[in-house]
């Protein structure tokens, strides 16, 4: 990954997590964050931007606001959007992704409340078997060329917090004339065929499931369309929509403008796929 920007004074740099969105091996955009020693988390692009995100806990809620760096400290302007959310709103919202659409989560308050949190783990130990199970012979395609390994390393470095996503076999992949049939797009194959080293991630057709092995011969099935409106119902919640706004407002943009025109003449011409 290329070097993310050092960190501001007193944050190690091991202490630096990123994701890098980069185009020829150019950076394109990204996002890194950090957690400082009083335990405050301030997420920022990485492109120039003169406001951040930040999350802190106080009392079992995690509160959010956008910092305006060019306000000094102190200053009433300095910080908006502020909000308090319990960690429970957010962890539902995924489980209920994650879950069978017809066994979901209980509703549960606190994660402080013992009996709640016996709830919850009940139903869990109810329903993991049919979240993670045994791979068995049903079809799924795996995406042709470089993509497909792309994407997978891509998914497994956000386990190491440092993770990079080269668009450059996206765009040739949508630039090969062969891909406007779906045959020339995908290798058909069995979710029996995923395993540790690769492929480990099969999508059924249509693209709307995707199974990832976890070795010993078991995978894990998600709903994308679920899991997709989950995520951005936790990304708006968490402030990120927020940050966004903000940043645009005031003429920043989250991608390399430097890069972006390469970018750009790289896509499809007219005609094409």
């Amino acid at each position: 990954m290329t070097t993310i920007k050092l960190p501001p004074e007193g944050v190690s740099k091991k202490q630096v997590h990123g994701i890098e969105i980069t185009f020829r091996g150019k950076r394109l955009g990204g996002v890194m964050w950090i957690t400082t020693s009083s335990g405050e988390t301030i997420i920022k692009p990485l492109t120039p931007a003169k406001a951040h995100l930040s999350w802190f806990y106080r009392n079992n809620i995690l509160f959010r606001h956008v910092t305006h760096e060019r306000y000094p400290k102190g200053s009433k302007r300095r910080h908006t959007q502020r909000r308090g959310l319990r960690p429970e709103t957010i962890a539902l919202t995924m489980l209920t992704a994650l879950a069978p659409e017809d066994d979901p989560p209980p509703q549960i308050e606190s994660f402080q409340a013992e009996s709640q949190v016996k709830t919850l783990t009940d139903w869990f130990v109810r329903v993991f078997p049919r979240i993670v199970r045994k791979a068995d012979d049903r079809p799924i395609v795996l995406l042709k060329g470089p993509l497909q390994r792309h994407i997978e390393r891509a998914i497994f470095d956000l386990t190491s917090g440092r993770a990079r996503f080269d668009l450059e076999a996206f765009i040739a992949l949508q630039q090969d004339p062969k891909v406007g049939l779906e045959e020339n797009a995908f290798v058909r194959a069995k979710e029996t065929d995923l395993r540790p080293g690769g492929p480990v991630i099969g999508f059924v057709p249509g693209l709307t499931r995707v199974s990832v092995c976890l070795g010993q011969g078991f995978v894990f099935e998600l709903d994308l369309g679920r899991f997709e409106r989950a995520t951005k119902k936790n990304f708006d919640l968490l402030g990120f929509e927020g940050v966004v706004r903000a940043l645009r407002r005031r003429g920043f943009s989250l991608l390399d403008t430097s890069v972006l025109p390469e970018f750009r003449e790289s896509g499809p011409r007219d005609g094409q796929p």
